[in-house]
């Protein structure tokens, strides 16, 4: 079950589904799991939003960064960033 969160946040981020992105990060416990989890390429969902130009999934990862290395000063990701577009 978790190699299919895992590549599910890796379809999700490389098609641009921001929604779908935002439900799988929301369902697992482990964000840090999923930031960090590798295809058989060895891309992590992140890598897949690059290469494929999806903004908006790039922006909200690295706002889950952020939050996850700065937890002292983060805020609620979703008030932070609500303006990115579904």
């Amino acid at each position: 079950m978790q190699n299919f969160i895992y590549l599910s946040a890796h379809l999700a981020a490389m098609e641009g589904h921001l929604p779908c992105l935002k439900y799988i990060v929301s369902a697992h416990r482990d964000v840090t799991a999923i930031l960090g989890a590798r295809n058989d390429q060895g891309d992590t969902p992140k890598s897949v939003a690059e290469q494929f130009y999806k903004e908006n999934c790039c922006t909200y990862l690295d706002a889950l960064e952020w939050e996850h290395d700065h937890p002292e000063q983060a805020e609620s990701i979703e008030n932070k960033f609500n303006s990115i577009k579904n």
